[in-house]
């Protein structure tokens, strides 16, 4: 039970840092300043009563369930790179893991309690900031989105696929190195997303489909981002805004998870960690 106590210690570790501190302030202030500006917004609504009124509230309400989830995937995403990007190679370059190596310890377990002490910290601060958003558009507009269960699944699975990338490169390359990869792929995504709306506008391009499809094969993230914001808008939203006429817009997506995407994003956030457990275990500390 060597990865219990490692994962124990780890999460003891991740509360201790300074930066999970000012994350949890700056978030607290986030959710604070939303509440305020929802508040507003309703407000000057009410002010005006249009004979639309509880539509329109709705409509807000659903509009803000996508940009606050949104804002929920980009910092559960940003919070996942800072915190794991040296998870094993910032110990290896600082020396430590030279004194807990020795012990009776394998280091496939030293892998797996550090991954699985993040993976719990991060899917609960996922899953508490997405709620919180919510909660506080209920309480201003009276919508909850019904496939609030769905959308937060694929958030966490958007987070669990960028933890397995940095876990992987976290066993291989130095800290830098992995964060630079893990950021830059995780950025040209949707970049690759852009261009494909540009296409789609301007004319077929297969190139830029291509490219899109092999940056979501290796940093799915953003294709669980898009299944969790058609999660999250009604059908009705969905046509209102458009967006079937161009498809995965890079904000919003209007189709839910392919089967053979999911397969491939299940893969990705077992078999990247494995690697990863194998790589620690041959590599020279």
């Amino acid at each position: 039970m060597g990865w219990l106590v490692i994962a124990r210690f780890t999460i003891k570790e991740i509360v201790r840092r300074r930066i999970f501190l000012a994350v949890v302030i700056l978030t607290l202030l986030l959710l604070g300043l939303f509440t305020l500006l929802l508040s507003a917004l309703v407000g000057n609504l009410q002010r005006v009563q249009p004979a639309d009124y509880d539509l329109l509230l709705l409509g807000i309400g659903a509009l803000m369930a996508v940009l606050a989830s949104w804002s929920v995937y980009l910092q559960s995403s940003l919070m996942t790179l800072l915190l794991t990007a040296g998870m094993l190679s910032g110990e290896i370059e600082a020396g430590t893991l030279s004194v807990i190596v020795p012990k009776p310890l394998h280091r496939v377990e030293i892998v797996f309690g550090k991954w699985l002490a993040y993976a719990l910290v991060l899917s609960g601060y996922t899953a508490v900031l997405e709620l919180g958003f919510l909660g506080v558009i209920y309480w201003k507009t009276g919508y909850w989105p019904e496939g609030v269960a769905q959308a937060l699944a694929m958030l966490e699975l958007g987070m669990l696929s960028l933890l397995a990338l940095l876990t992987l490169g976290s066993a291989s390359l130095p800290t830098l190195a992995n964060g630079a990869i893990a950021a830059l792929l995780f950025l040209g995504t949707p970049m690759a997303g852009f261009a494909r709306v540009v296409t789609q506008i301007t004319g077929e391009s297969t190139t830029v489909d291509r490219i899109k499809t092999l940056f979501e094969l290796l940093m799915p993230s953003d294709a669980l981002w898009h299944a969790a914001s058609a999660a999250l808008l009604p059908p009705a939203a969905q046509d209102l805004i458009g967006i079937h006429q161009v498809q995965d817009v890079p904000i919003i997506g209007a189709q839910p998870l392919t089967a053979g995407m999911a397969l491939w994003v299940a893969l990705y956030v077992v078999v990247l960690p494995l690697l990863g457990m194998l790589r620690f275990a041959q590599r020279d500390l």
